[in-house]
């Protein structure tokens, strides 16, 4: 175990280095006061776990009825929503992005001026990948720009 002064030592240089830490970094430390649960805190617990229980009948939760959606809990973190993050995917807008061909001739967006919105006329000199591409202007420049910044 050790000797008892020793472990009053530790603790001391812990709160200083700790208050060493706090102060230099500009946080201020408050002190939680340990309380037993109010009626409200328990009641307003169990109306969150009511809202998102299934009902027997509507088979959806109050909260999806009232609200249109799922509410959060930590069981959320842990497994992930996998339709959701599917039907995002699917519906992401770079399936809708257009597709040119070497040679093209598209507007390019200037973003050197900001807020201004500048297009040059450009051709498509290199397809980089399924949405990006090199173009050059008229003055000789190679622009890259991704599908959805060209015109």
């Amino acid at each position: 175990m050790g000797n008892p002064r020793d472990a009053s030592i530790r603790e001391q240089c812990t709160v200083h280095i700790r208050g060493v830490f706090l102060k230099r970094n500009g946080i201020r430390h408050v002190a939680a006061v340990q309380t037993r649960d109010t009626t409200d805190t328990l009641v307003s617990r169990y109306l969150f776990w009511y809202r998102n229980s299934t009902h027997c009948q509507t088979n959806e939760t109050p909260a999806k009825l009232m609200l249109g959606r799922h509410l959060h809990t930590t069981l959320n973190l842990i497994r992930p929503d996998t339709n959701r993050d599917a039907e995002r995917q699917f519906n992401h807008k770079s399936r809708d992005s257009p597709t040119f061909e070497k040679g093209s001739i598209v507007w390019i967006r200037d973003y050197r001026k900001p807020n201004t919105k500048i297009w040059q006329e450009a051709t498509v000199i290199e397809i980089l990948g399924p949405r990006n591409y090199t173009c050059e202007l008229p003055d000789g420049q190679k622009w890259r720009r991704q599908s959805i910044k060209l015109n």
